[in-house]
């Protein structure tokens, strides 16, 4: 089970936008969500995640499904791995193998079919495809293709990649706007070359 859902259980959840409490009531090793403490589901969990955007993961076996406040299924349980929704998608896994992402609506955004997966960034998902990285959007539309040896930056729509051991920055076009001469290339945009440090539009 997960520590995250151990901690958890321990806490009550208020839901300022439903203006009620959602909790969870124990029942023979059994979960059962309330509200207002009230249960309105059947005692059948065996992990309850936190609420994130109206929505939780829960389990009631082997596989993971999503509920929200009201008690309404968004999805079947069909996961081997369920995380939080964030900005209206969360990252699931199937078969113990490939990662996919489904909207708040329980449907597909982008097919499981990858090894890895980032959480979404201004709409932009790092994948990772036989070994490979690459750059998708929410949509599914590839954005650069899966031929990295490590994850992307994602900053300020722009990209920060590795490319035959040098670090540069491409557009959403990848269109290269930073040359792939660096050592390395922070987050921050701080330019590392022969132990000298400069910022990405400074010399």
């Amino acid at each position: 089970m997960r520590i995250a859902f151990l901690i958890w259980c321990s806490l009550i959840l208020t839901l300022a936008s439903a203006q009620s409490t959602i909790g969870i009531e124990f029942r023979e090793e059994k979960m059962a969500l309330t509200k207002n403490d009230s249960a309105f589901t059947a005692f059948v969990f065996t992990e309850v995640g936190p609420f994130s955007e109206g929505m939780a993961w829960v389990n009631a076996g082997t596989l993971y499904a999503y509920i929200d406040t009201t008690g309404h299924w968004i999805t079947t349980y069909k996961f081997t791995e369920a995380r939080d929704f964030k900005n209206g998608y969360a990252i699931v896994q199937v078969d113990s193998t490939n990662y996919g992402l489904i909207t708040n609506k329980g449907e597909w955004a982008i097919e499981p079919d990858y090894r890895e997966m980032r959480e979404p960034v201004d709409g932009i998902v790092s994948v990772n495809l036989r070994g490979k990285w690459g750059l998708l959007n929410v949509e599914g539309n590839v954005i650069i293709d899966a031929e990295l040896e490590e994850a992307p930056i994602i900053r300020s729509k722009v990209f920060i990649i590795l490319k035959r051991e040098k670090y540069g920055v491409v557009n959403s076009k990848n269109e290269t706007v930073v040359p792939f001469r660096y050592d390395f290339i922070s987050r921050n945009g701080e330019l590392f070359l022969n132990d000298k440090r400069s910022l990405i539009g400074h010399p």
